[in-house]
């Protein structure tokens, strides 16, 4: 980067034909100790709903594995880290924080198929874990998690709990229920309404620029998640 270069102590200390060879570089400090890093860095822990209604990525093209992929893939370029777990009438978990994007990749190409009942008892579980760290929760799902949140008591009280800790929590949630989305927004969660199960990576690929963008501008061409 030639504005990262001290032009004036490589002259002196190298002179014209050396210095081109081999300029130096500044070393930035920060006015206040601390500053010259992200005071925050991401962590996304990703629920993919993977019930019958869903596509089997293993078989056919599915925007919902691309869209949690997008978001994981997102964190780690921004510095972070990612977890994931996927969910049906049972559910699988990588819960390790990783910063590799091939684990994570070969993970989410799993499907379990069946009906849907999200995994509740493993959200309360990470609030307990990740207690005055909380991540970034992302689930990817459809209105059936509206009865899940109903099929019993402590649910609802998981999900409040959830909302109001993490940094943020975000449904991607395909054709919603307006009475649902609006309760759901009451809570804090964010919810990003989809149009159809095709659309899932577009939302999550917007929801990744305003989530990690800023963090992201240091990234080379390359590595920018794409649309």
């Amino acid at each position: 980067n030639p504005n990262a270069i001290d032009w004036l102590g490589t002259l002196q200390s190298r002179g014209d034909l050396w210095g081109a060879a081999s300029p130096l570089v500044r070393e930035r400090l920060a006015d206040l100790e601390g500053f010259e890093k992200p005071s925050w860095t991401p962590r996304v822990e990703l629920y993919l709903d993977t019930s019958a209604s869903m596509p089997d990525p293993r078989l056919q093209h599915s925007a919902l594995t691309l869209a949690g992929l997008i978001l994981a893939r997102g964190a780690i370029l921004a510095g972070g880290w990612a977890r994931a777990a996927l969910y049906s009438d049972t559910h699988l978990e990588h819960w390790s924080w990783t910063r590799s994007e091939q684990v994570l990749s070969r993970f989410l190409l799993h499907y379990i198929g069946g009906g849907t009942r999200f995994p509740f008892n493993t959200l309360a579980d990470s609030l307990r874990e990740c207690r005055h760290d909380q991540p970034t929760r992302v689930v990817i799902t459809d209105s059936d998690f509206d009865h899940n949140v109903t099929a019993q008591h402590q649910n609802l009280e998981i999900l409040t709990e959830a909302a109001d800790r993490s940094r943020p929590f975000v449904l991607l949630l395909n054709q919603p229920n307006p009475t649902w989305v609006a309760r759901y927004r009451k809570l804090g969660i964010q919810v990003a309404e989809v149009n159809g199960l095709d659309d899932y990576a577009r939302v999550a690929a917007e929801l990744n620029r305003a989530l990690f963008g800023p963090l992201l501008k240091g990234q080379s061409k390359g590595g920018h998640v794409p649309p």
